[in-house]
């Protein structure tokens, strides 16, 4: 009985690499306390703003959003002791469920 000849498409042992996904990633911008985009009455919060895509229950939220879908109006983070920590518990938890890495205060 003869064996067939090894051809080099079947290597025994060699797995192909598998790339890693991208991270996710999010930075922190500042809503001060007054009114948004859409005039309802919001209090001074720090959101978490996508980088890429993410998506979120059915919804996709596009670079530059808020996590929490909040639409506001977004300014300069002001200067502290500390550096600025998310502060929206929506954001809180997306970030958390979503395994996104939070990075730098501006982009």
């Amino acid at each position: 009985m003869t064996r067939p000849a090894a051809t080099a498409t079947a290597r025994r042992g060699v797995r192909a690499k598998k790339r890693a996904p991208a991270r996710r990633t999010a930075h922190i911008e500042y809503q001060p306390a007054g009114l948004d985009r859409s005039g309802r009455r919001v209090r001074e919060a720090y959101h978490a703003i996508t980088d890429q895509a993410v998506k979120v229950g059915f919804l996709t939220r596009w670079p530059g959003e808020a996590l929490c879908g909040s639409p506001g109006a977004w300014a300069d983070i002001p200067d502290g002791l500390f550096p600025p920590l998310v502060t929206c518990r929506a954001c809180q938890h997306i970030t958390a469920s979503q395994h996104i890495t939070m990075i730098g205060g501006l982009p």
